[in-house]
């Protein structure tokens, strides 16, 4: 099991919704990245509504492109 934090890169309004940039949640994966994975999105769009209140799904931002992945635990 692997455990990742993942943190938004960029600050701004995106689709309605407002990123403010280093905010982070921590998930754990059986290893591989969560953000490289499809069936993640759910979670981590979750994660980060129930944590702050803002609807990442929404934003349409779960990509390499505005959260960085980083892993903690191997």
């Amino acid at each position: 099991m692997a455990l990742w934090k993942l943190i938004l890169k960029q600050q701004g309004m995106i689709n309605s919704v407002y990123l403010e940039k280093g905010i982070f949640v921590e998930m754990v994966t059986p290893g591989e990245n969560p953000i490289s994975f499809p069936k993640y999105q759910d979670t981590i769009a979750r994660l980060f509504l129930n944590k702050y209140g803002i609807d990442l799904k929404q934003a349409k931002v779960i990509n390499n492109n505005y959260i960085e992945s980083v892993q903690i635990i191997k």
